[in-house]
């Protein structure tokens, strides 16, 4: 499951930064999940970290705020 969220966000982030104009040359995701012993059918908490490269860091942020409000 967790591939596929962090597969997703590299997709659309490359797709968002090629509509833009933004020079993406090359981008990675870290992705880690942590499930309640409660509710093991739930994640209790995900954390995404991306690197990318080519770009400025508000280039990037604006990229990753995309993403995260799609």
């Amino acid at each position: 499951f967790l591939a596929g969220v962090s597969s997703c966000g590299v997709t659309l982030i490359e797709m968002h930064a090629k509509e833009s104009g933004v020079p993406l040359t090359g981008i990675d995701v870290t992705i880690e999940g942590a499930r309640s012993a409660a509710e093991p059918n739930r994640f209790a908490s995900v954390t995404m970290t991306f690197e990318i490269a080519g770009v400025s860091q508000a280039q990037a942020d604006e990229l990753v705020k995309t993403y995260r409000g799609r």
